[in-house]
């Protein structure tokens, strides 16, 4: 073999072992990264957050820049997404939403962008509260099963910073949803709920809330309801939730950044507060039923004698 041809074999064979062992570290960094999504940390999630986007920052944001990505194969784009997707679900982080949506728009150009892919980007947009961009988005990609949101009136005041949520409305032209501050009570004792239509545990504390002749009541002068921060929600199982409950209606977090003293967004859980100050966590319903610990925490705050 001429010493040229020797050369240019090695060379192949080198830019073949690194591509081939720059793939199997993203596969890798995305296994981890599944792993730690799925491991149990119970109701600390910031634990959770903290080792996902710690991992990710270290391992795999390097191949998001545009010159290291254009050389990646398009599963190793994908796997890239789907770390990025999973990091952005728990952190919110602007970087990982960047990171998504040049993952996209570069399977977009190879013509190999799948549904699961678009549709996780597009709940991403929904989870971030991108709504213009997600609805952009939805025209721009129909995708099955996913209905168009319904439009977001901003009723927010000027140069307020606190807690707020997303309120469904069914107006006559169809749902809407407002956003409206949701401060916290400083003159009175109130709860915060953290629950969700879809979770039956969710489901079996309001029921049980409900039931009580002593519960419901403070509840329903007390407490407001709201789901985590998420990209899918979700209309018809809301508005059927609240029109059937007894209690105050349930809206959606706007962001969960705003609510700093939730370290547990688990549901449900319920948080009392007195003085505006957050004094106690209840959280879970398990079969017996938690009822003991909310009157507990009621008389903690003095909403019960």
């Amino acid at each position: 073999m001429s010493r040229w041809l020797f050369l240019l074999v090695a060379s192949w064979s080198a830019t073949t072992d690194a591509a081939e062992i720059l793939g199997s570290i993203i596969e890798a960094g995305y296994d981890k990264v599944y792993a730690l999504n799925l491991a149990d940390t119970g109701t600390d999630i910031d634990q959770k957050r903290r080792k996902i986007s710690e991992y990710y920052d270290a391992h795999l944001a390097r191949f998001q820049a545009p010159s290291a990505l254009a050389g990646r194969a398009s599963a190793e784009v994908d796997l890239l997404f789907r770390s990025a997707y999973l990091a952005g679900s728990y952190t919110f982080d602007a970087k990982y939403l960047s990171d998504m949506r040049r993952d996209i728009a570069a399977l977009e150009r190879r013509g190999v962008a799948s549904q699961r892919s678009l549709s996780d980007f597009y709940h991403s947009l929904v989870a971030y509260r991108r709504f213009d961009e997600a609805s952009s988005f939805l025209r721009a990609h129909p995708l099955t099963g996913v209905p168009p949101l319904p439009r977001v009136e901003d009723e927010v005041p000027d140069g307020y910073s606190g807690p707020s949520a997303l309120y469904l409305v069914d107006a006559s032209g169809g749902p809407i949803l407002h956003r409206r501050a949701s401060p916290l009570a400083v003159v009175s004792p109130q709860i915060v709920v953290v629950s969700h239509p879809n979770c039956h545990f969710s489901r079996n504390a309001s029921d049980a809330i409900e039931r009580s002749d002593v519960l419901l009541p403070i509840f329903q002068a007390h407490s407001t309801w709201i789901t985590p921060q998420d990209g899918f929600i979700k209309i018809t199982s809301l508005a059927r939730w609240n029109q059937a409950s007894k209690l105050p209606p349930t809206a959606v977090a706007y962001r969960q950044s705003e609510w700093p003293m939730f370290k547990n967004w688990a549901t449900p859980t319920f948080y009392f507060f007195k003085g505006g100050k957050l004094v106690r966590e209840v959280s879970g319903w398990p079969p017996e039923g938690n009822e003991e610990a909310l009157k507990a925490a009621m008389r903690e705050v003095g909403l019960l004698d």
